[in-house]
């Protein structure tokens, strides 16, 4: 499984270049909110701080562990990388 993080000013030219390099294997991808209170006190609900994760894996692929999984993307996109190994 391959994960990526980007933000909204190159996530298009990402997917592109993946899709073209790895094809077929897109799975999915999901939005990241990096922060929050950037839009507290608003009525809006616009968010203006998110990331996207683009995520490719091989044919067959599915997740057996959700709650681990969820809980190393977490770590992952707060950089701290400890769902390693």
């Amino acid at each position: 499984m391959l994960l990526v993080s980007i933000n909204d000013d190159q996530r298009v030219n990402l997917e592109l270049l993946l899709d073209e390099a790895l094809p077929g294997m897109r799975v999915g991808s999901f939005v990241w909110r990096t922060r929050q209170g950037s839009n507290v006190g608003h009525q809006a609900f616009v968010s203006t701080d998110h990331e996207y994760a683009l995520i490719y894996a091989k044919d067959g692929f599915h997740f057996q562990e959700t709650k681990r999984l969820l809980k190393c993307i977490a770590s992952m996109m707060r950089s701290e990388m400890t769902c390693i190994g």
